[in-house]
């Protein structure tokens, strides 16, 4: 099939301006605790927490469904107080793929390859995207994917959060410091793997909640 030139200068026109940076804001790379024993990483890490106003991380995501496997770059955008998070997952060629958004328990997801929308609660979501609890909102599941101990029960390590269940997630961190590098999350027979590439604290906040024009709704999420 004869494609022409102008088409494939209007489809990379067309991708790279999907293509997304880091948020605009000052940064602040995430530090290694400095406490006298293991007893006192929870309350430090909780401590500083309060503090922060949001946490954005670059990785790398390995997600396992069954029999199917994918890998992708993600960022994710997170403030604490506000409960509100923003999840974007990247296409090889780095132009959006996914984003799921949420304001404390509202939440959006934009498939952006096929241009559909979905709204739904944090249940709703976890029922699709399995890796998720249906309790606990998006933006304090991402604080404990972040190392820091917002919902569920931890166990630390001498320098950061060993493990820990949220619901009936399971969260592995390895090796067993902060901040994390590795982050295992499974439920049943989800499997999500985390590799940090950047994280830190910044001044940047997470966009409002909203629907493109052209975006097809009301599409279930899928990953």
């Amino acid at each position: 099939m004869y494609v022409s030139a102008a088409a494939i200068i209007a489809s990379l026109a067309a991708l790279s301006a999907c293509r997304t940076t880091r948020p605009a804001g000052r940064e602040q790379p995430l530090q290694p605790l400095t406490v006298s024993s293991r007893e006192a990483v929870i309350p430090e890490l909780q401590r500083q927490m309060s503090s922060l106003h949001a946490l954005r991380s670059l990785m790398r995501v390995h997600v396992t469904s069954g029999e199917r496997s994918q890998s992708f770059r993600a960022q994710m955008l997170v403030e604490p107080q506000t409960e509100r998070m923003e999840l974007t997952a990247y296409t090889p060629i780095g132009t959006e793929a996914m984003t799921i958004a949420a304001d404390r328990d509202r939440v959006l997801f934009l498939d952006h390859v096929h241009r559909t929308a979905w709204q739904g609660s944090s249940a709703e979501l976890a029922r699709s995207i399995g890796f998720f609890d249906p309790q606990t909102v998006p933006a304090l599941w991402a604080l404990d994917l972040f190392g820091f101990p917002a919902r569920g029960e931890f166990v630390a390590g001498d320098a950061g959060l060993a493990s820990g269940t949220v619901g009936d997630i399971g969260m592995g961190f390895d090796p067993p410091v902060f901040p994390p590098h590795q982050v295992t999350v499974t439920r049943g027979a989800e499997k999500l793997e985390v590799t940090y590439l950047e994280l830190a604290s910044t001044d940047a906040s997470v966009r409002p909640l909203s629907i493109p024009r052209d975006y097809r709704c009301c599409v279930a999420p899928e990953m």
